[in-house]
């Protein structure tokens, strides 16, 4: 395995980090942001081409990439994005033991993964979800292959102590002096805050309640600290999040879909990656994982620290055998 990803703490790069955020003007400083971010995005697939040229992966002689044994499986990861992250590393441990060898390349921008999947300097990426991925599978669409969803309930919302005596945002407002007239939230322009102010407020009468924010780490810190002192505690959450595993709490129902319907999270492959892996495109369609599996996937491999461990990722495995696929048994 190519690397150890480095992660931030609670990593909002998906849902939470502003996939739903809401749009306005484009301002000149912002184009000319845009033209140094193109100029970065170059660089950072640059320094990609060179590292996998490096380590000998990814050449047209470097063996039969449809074959266990042959050319590197190069899996590219988002830095931050924890569950792409812990799945990556998950897919890996499974790819190894059938005799392939596996490449995680953490790559610091999720533009720059899919262009270097468009320019087959990565063969695929497990973390296609959101807008902001959306944007980016539309602009290489042709040099890109959908290779189908493996989770199916990523979510915004919010959730509370398992012990709350509450199950619905519907019966948060009767109930907000249990919970402090506050909802616990994190970085004010993150979308799992916005959609909390502008959607699910009004929808489900919550004025009169403080909507906080601050930094991620604080939201987890103040969610822990009241979870140890038996009070109740209702903060803005996504699924998939380790938290959600290693803390006892649970996301409100959302009758009113103030947050939206649940997501799916998508494979994406460079073109013909199915043609030259049909094994792992056919695994790859038999795979979905529910939100407790995902949570604790996300929980044992990178956890709170936010470094990948892929003796965790074995150990979890061995704990989830069923999500093994057919075709690759």
């Amino acid at each position: 395995m190519a690397a150890v990803v480095a992660l931030v703490l609670g990593g909002i790069g998906g849902f939470a980090g502003g996939f739903y955020g809401l749009g306005g003007g484009v301002t000149g400083s912002e184009v000319e942001a845009m033209g140094d971010r193109i100029v970065e995005l170059e660089r950072q697939v640059t320094d990609l081409e060179e590292e996998l040229a490096a380590g000998g992966g990814g050449g047209d002689d470097a063996g039969d990439a449809g074959d266990a044994g042959g050319a590197p499986v190069r899996i590219g990861v988002p830095a931050g994005w924890q569950e792409t992250v812990a799945a990556s590393h998950v897919w890996a441990q499974v790819l190894e033991e059938l005799g392939y060898q596996v490449e995680v390349q953490e790559v610091a921008d999720i533009a720059a993964v899919y262009m270097a999947l468009a320019n087959g300097d990565l063969d695929m990426t497990l973390g296609a979800w959101g807008e902001e991925s959306q944007n980016y599978i539309d602009q290489n669409s042709a040099d890109l292959e959908d290779l189908g969803s493996w989770f199916d309930e990523a979510r915004l919302g919010i959730a509370v102590n398992e012990d709350a005596p509450i199950t619905s945002l519907t019966e948060l407002a009767d109930h907000a002096d249990e919970f402090n007239g506050e909802i616990v939230g994190i970085e004010e322009g993150a979308g799992v805050v916005q959609w909390t102010n502008q959607e699910a407020v009004p929808a489900y009468g919550l004025e009169s309640m403080t909507v906080q924010t601050g930094s991620t780490e604080d939201m987890l810190l103040s969610v822990a600290e009241a979870i140890d002192a038996g009070e109740n505690v209702a903060a803005t959450f996504w699924s998939p999040h380790w938290a959600l595993d290693e803390l006892p709490m649970r996301l409100l129902e959302d009758p009113e879909g103030a947050y939206g319907e649940p997501a799916s999270i998508h494979a994406y492959g460079t073109a013909g990656f199915s043609a030259d892996h049909p094994e792992l495109a056919d695994c790859l369609t038999e795979i979905s994982l529910t939100a407790e599996q995902m949570n604790s996937m996300v929980n044992t491999v990178v956890g709170g620290d936010g470094r990948a461990d892929p003796d965790a990722a074995q150990q979890w495995l061995a704990n989830n055998s069923d999500v093994v696929c057919d075709a690759l048994a």
